[in-house]
């Protein structure tokens, strides 16, 4: 869904928490890219989910000493995978910065073993 061709009163629901907000404050977000799959989710939704993509992407470099190509099918699948535990966690929006990174650490190594 596009958002800059809704109206600016229309309330849209968040993917993730459910709340209705205003197009103007909601957000696109990217689960993959090739295939595109786009979701829309409120501000601060779509803030946990970056974060957590982007230190996935760090960590990833930490354990191999390379970097995740952005777009590439690789950081698709762990994006995914975040995605899937993101959406099924109704808790996970009370994670502390330490607990974001240890959920990370436990999805990463679920993937590569």
């Amino acid at each position: 869904m596009i958002l800059s061709k809704l109206s600016k009163s229309k309330r849209i629901k968040c993917e993730k928490c459910d709340n209705s907000y205003q197009s103007s404050i909601m957000h696109t977000h990217h689960i993959t890219y090739n295939p595109e799959k786009i979701v829309c989710l409120c501000k601060f939704c779509h803030g946990y989910i970056t974060s957590l993509d982007n230190y996935s992407r760090k960590y990833y470099k930490k354990i191999f000493r390379k970097n995740i190509i952005r777009n590439s099918e690789l950081d698709n699948i762990l994006r995914e995978l975040i995605w899937i535990h993101f959406i099924q966690d109704a808790n996970l929006n009370n994670f502390s910065k330490l607990k974001r990174k240890l959920f990370i650490k436990i999805i990463l190594n679920r993937f590569i073993n």
